[in-house]
């Protein structure tokens, strides 16, 4: 593993008296091919770019742009060596 990067996802889930949201607490996980995260990964040669963007307060966007669409991950440390690990293999290829 090259390098990690936690990440925040939310669920909604039915309870007896109503609806409860429920905070994970996942990471994505940079290998030397492929970019995973929770049972999905994204081949590095798929992926064109990632970019970050601060939403308010601690709490930023990581964004994978691959060939099948725009991949938002909740993020509130910032990523910025999990780019500059996603770069850096992406340029020697």
């Amino acid at each position: 593993m090259l390098a990690k990067q936690r990440y925040i996802k939310m669920e909604r889930v039915l309870n007896g008296s109503g609806m409860d949201t429920v905070v994970l607490e996942l990471d994505l996980l940079l290998d030397g091919e492929t970019i995973i995260a929770e049972g999905r990964s994204y081949p590095l040669k798929d992926v064109y770019d990632i970019s970050y963007r601060i939403v308010g307060g601690q709490l930023g966007i990581l964004y994978l742009h691959t060939s099948s669409g725009v991949y938002p991950f909740n993020v509130e440390e910032d990523p910025a060596a999990f780019i500059l690990a996603f770069k850096r293999t992406a340029s020697r290829r």
